[in-house]
């Protein structure tokens, strides 16, 4: 052979265990990687980023495998190595934590360039590469992990620099994939144990950051005293899941023509109040003030009624001493939006 212009090829067949490997291949100049016939590793030209160095790391069953090498060589110097490893905290979706693959593209097409393990998902790359081995632009990303929650609500948020999709147990939650920096979010009932989630990242260009976290909610069956418990809803009838939910320490909202929340609309949402209110004994005007409908209950028991009307309202009621459910439920249909109830 001659020293510059040749090529060769490397056969064999190796045993594997189920799991992801990292291929490693460095060459001067390029290299071509298959297993079972299925190119893994295309870096048939070398080029200045990566000094000849690229990565692949497949999902491999269980069993025995053929790896084919190809390599050619133009001028000069003259080097190829290939060596794989397995990515032994990922054979399995972990438990806890998350199996993070990264992607030299923005479509986490093809095979993975590097997979870890991680114990969350709080990345701030800024305007570096989130691996020496993918790019710092025009790369994806997606985590896996089993998560323990207690029976309950929660509130998910992502943050990210630029599109981003969430899944629980394999329902789409969050769905922004488009060039956005933003924080999303969705509120879900959990039943205890463990639940699969897995998030979905692309990044364009200049900074990068992937951020995922979780919040279990109060629960308005267990009645604060002396605050109300808000159940919002993106309905104007209590219809569908629950959209959030928030501690009050009153009930005095104007939010003209906005949202009272990320995940309600501005317009064609509903809230319920409860709380449970320290009284003393006496004689107490309720006062209403809405737009669009209010009804109030003392006790279970109805006192106003303003369902369809946006007139101020005044009940008088009669309390013992102590603690007392108070329940309002409020309507916005369109336009501005406010509600004021005190006593």
């Amino acid at each position: 052979l001659k020293p510059d212009l040749f090529s060769a090829r490397w056969l064999g067949q190796f045993d594997f265990k189920v799991g992801y490997y990292r291929f490693i291949a460095e060459a001067d100049d390029g290299i071509r990687v298959w297993v079972d016939d299925v190119l893994v590793i295309d870096h048939w030209s070398m080029d200045s980023q990566w000094q000849g160095k690229v990565q692949a790391v497949p999902y491999i069953a269980a069993g025995k495998h053929s790896i084919k090498v190809e390599y050619r060589e133009s001028y000069n110097s003259a080097k190829v190595k290939l060596d794989w490893q397995a990515v032994s905290d990922c054979t399995t979706t972990p438990e806890n934590a998350f199996c993070m693959e990264l992607y030299n593209n923005k479509d986490l097409t093809g095979f993975a360039r590097q997979v870890l393990k991680t114990d969350t998902v709080n990345f701030d790359w800024a305007e570096g590469q989130p691996d020496p081995m993918v790019a710092k632009d025009n790369f994806s990303a997606r985590w896996t992990g089993k998560q323990a929650f207690g029976d309950g609500y929660y509130r998910f948020v992502t943050d990210t620099d630029q599109g981003v999709r969430l899944w629980v147990d394999n329902t789409l939650v969050i769905d922004k994939w488009a060039q956005q920096n933003s924080k999303q979010q969705k509120v879900l009932k959990l039943a205890a144990g463990l639940h699969t989630l897995k998030m979905e990242y692309f990044d364009s260009w200049s900074v990068a950051k992937a951020k995922l976290n979780w919040e279990k909610l109060p629960t308005c069956n267990n009645l604060p005293e002396n605050q109300f418990c808000g159940e919002f809803y993106a309905t104007p009838d209590f219809s569908g899941d629950l959209a959030d939910l928030v501690l009050a320490d009153q009930i005095n909202f104007d939010w003209a023509g906005g949202s009272p929340s990320s995940l309600v609309p501005s317009d064609r949402f509903s809230v319920r109040w409860t709380g449970n209110m320290r009284f003393d004994k006496g004689l107490y005007r309720f006062l209403t003030d809405v737009d669009d409908g209010v009804k109030v209950w003392i006790d279970d028991k109805l006192l106003i009624d303003a369902w369809v009307t946006k007139s101020q309202q005044r009940r008088l009621f009669a309390m013992t001493a102590g603690l007392h459910k108070v329940k309002v439920e409020y309507r916005e249909d369109a336009g501005s939006a406010k509600v004021n109830v005190g006593w």
